[in-house]
């Protein structure tokens, strides 16, 4: 059930998927080859987000089983697998004056709908090497008119190389029902997990055993009205969630408590082929840290921050192509320099199709405040990204001229990025020591270019694609590029059906490149240049009746590949190296009763 990102960086992209898959979205857009890159995800999911380099406002993942708890980033370590989805859609360069504070250049999302009165589930499990378990089941049942939903998934890793035990949980129960024109949903969620790093005893007590560990709970409802063409709504959400760190033997202790109160209305009207909206958010947040590196040395800082923020929106036919605009503006009360504190952020996309191709212009504003979680003698400040950028993209038959571009076969896409008030962060696979470490203002802004281009096709039962992305980027003497700026993958596979067509086999061999990067010298000390590499990847994917099994083979080449971060038991002279080849099965099994 999974819709291939391998994708220029504007594209939209939605429309059901079969490929099952028991690893959330994001394992996906941060695979290696992919602008979203960091390294081993699915084991380190501590690892801040990035995207063109960026990780303030690079992108974000959105589902509807979970409601955000506290202030960001919440647990982003345990997430609902892409399984429990029948769709998804990920997006790129629009929305931003809609969606106002926090937004993102990119936004990977996934979907469920009700599928009758029937219930039905889906059980997934992974097994794998370093005694990796993880599983969920999902349960559904209703309409349109009402519908409950449960999920629960956790896992639990042993030691692989400079990573030691992890284990992560989470449960949702949502439910909605309509009477008449109004529509009510209510949606509670839980999550947790906790890892740590491996030690080792030393002559001066023990290196490494870095550990966090982490909890949100998070609940929101919603109201809305639909009448003859006009829509209203109205959202209330609330999380909480706690989160701390500690050191070898009780050398320091650390934690972070967050909640966040949020309001939405929204109003929306259809005239013809227009489109019209409006959308007003109120946002309410407080964080605050304290620790300490003895018993008797306490230190406790404290951030809050309330937000308003205003948008139009509107969508329809332009000029014979698909437009979508929306104008935006608010007020924080956090940064600093009150020239920070009012916000406007435009954003437009407009795609048409020309013969045989669709082309999609864009351009849009993001802004990002960065308020808690500030490194020493950092005020509040505001990030801002402008971006522009044209994608073409061959249509599928039936679809030219549609605006919606969709596992098109052939595409290139070039995205100018434009940085104001950048902010940086360390790449550590614990996130609280990324957190606590604390966001910096850049000394300098950017201006870069991402290119991007892709192609599939197939012949008989083979099927070949690549996909493969370069970022310029200006050299900054202050600050390690501690992202590579070029990367690209390429696949063969191959379906067929045996035993009477009752057996459906895939088999997908796959290369990635990820290009060369620096170590970050504040992750641990370590400092230097890091080498690119090519890793390969296997899977063999067996269907029978509505059950998948997967099996899955990462780093095939079987090399341990350097790691941006410092392995705390090597000291500062060793950067930490990946657990190199790991082979898994998954079993995805959607239940119909």
């Amino acid at each position: 059930m999974f819709l291939a990102v391998s994708v220029p960086p504007a594209v939209r992209a939605d429309s059901p998927v079969g490929d099952p898959y028991v690893m959330p979205l994001a394992a996906r857009f941060t695979a290696p080859g992919e602008p979203g890159f960091v390294s081993q995800y699915d084991l380190q999911r501590g690892m801040p987000w990035t995207f063109a380099g960026l990780t303030a406002g690079a992108w974000e993942s959105r589902d509807p089983f979970v409601t955000a708890a506290g202030t960001g980033p919440g647990v982003l370590e345990a997430a609902a697998p892409l399984a429990w989805a029948d769709s998804s859609a990920i997006t790129f360069g629009e929305g931003s004056g809609w969606r106002g504070f926090g937004a993102t250049l990119a936004v990977a999302e996934t979907f469920v709908k009700p599928v009758g009165r029937k219930p039905r589930a889906v059980f997934t499990l992974m097994n794998g090497g370093g005694s990796l378990d993880r599983y969920s089941l999902f349960i559904e049942r209703g309409d349109d008119r009402s519908w409950v939903r449960g999920g629960t998934t956790g896992e639990k890793r042993g030691a692989l190389g400079a990573l030691d035990l992890e284990g992560a949980h989470l449960w949702f129960l949502s439910a909605g029902t309509r009477r008449g024109a109004h529509t009510f949903e209510a949606r509670m969620s839980q999550q947790g997990m906790g890892a740590q790093l491996a030690s080792a005893p030393t002559l001066d007590g023990t290196a490494g055993g870095f550990g966090e560990g982490a909890h949100g709970i998070a609940g929101s409802a919603g109201w809305t009205w639909r009448g003859d063409g006009t829509l209203l709504s109205a959202r209330l959400a609330r999380g909480v969630d706690g989160r701390d760190s500690h050191g070898a033997e009780g050398s320091f202790y650390s934690r972070r408590d967050a909640w966040r109160d949020a309001l939405e209305l929204v109003g929306e009207r259809r005239a013809a082929d227009w489109t019209y909206g409006a959308r007003i958010a109120v946002d309410r947040s407080h964080v605050v840290r304290w620790g300490a590196v003895t018993s008797d040395a306490y230190t406790r800082t404290q951030w809050d921050a309330q937000s308003q923020w205003a948008a139009l929106r509107t969508q329809g036919t332009l000029a014979g192509g698909r437009l979508n605009a929306s104008l935006g503006g608010g007020h924080l009360d956090a940064p600093a320099r009150s020239a920070e504190r009012f916000q406007i952020a435009p954003s437009l996309a407009w795609t048409r199709g020309v013969g045989a191709w669709n082309v999609r212009l864009h351009t849009q504003r993001v802004v990002d405040p960065l308020w808690s979680d500030l490194s020493d003698g950092t005020p509040a400040f505001v990030q801002d990204v402008w971006s522009e950028g044209v994608d073409v993209s061959l249509a599928r038959a039936g679809e030219a001229a549609s605006g919606t571009l969709v596992n098109s076969p052939l595409g290139a896409g070039v995205m100018a990025l434009q940085t104001g008030g950048r902010a940086t962060s360390i790449r550590y696979p614990l996130r609280d020591f990324v957190l606590r470490n604390g966001w910096r203002r850049a000394g300098s802004d950017l201006a870069m270019l991402l290119g991007t281009a892709h192609a599939r096709g197939h012949w008989r039962a083979l099927g070949a694609d690549a996909s493969g992305w370069a970022l310029s980027r200006p050299h900054t003497r202050d600050e390690a590029a501690v992202d590579p700026v070029v990367g690209g993958r390429a696949g063969l596979e191959t379906r067929f059906r045996v035993f009477a067509n009752d057996l459906g086999v895939r088999l997908r061999l796959e290369a990635a490149y990820v290009g060369s990067r620096d170590a970050d010298p504040d992750a641990g000390g370590f400092a230097g240049r890091l080498p690119g590499y090519t890793t390969l990847s296997g899977t063999a994917s067996l269907t029978l009746g509505d059950a998948t099994i997967v099996l899955r083979g990462e780093q095939l080449e079987g090399t341990r590949h350097a790691e941006v971060w410092t392995d705390p038991v090597g000291g500062s002279s060793l950067p930490a190296l990946g657990p190199g080849r790991s082979i898994r099965a998954e079993v995805t099994w959607p239940l119909f009763d």
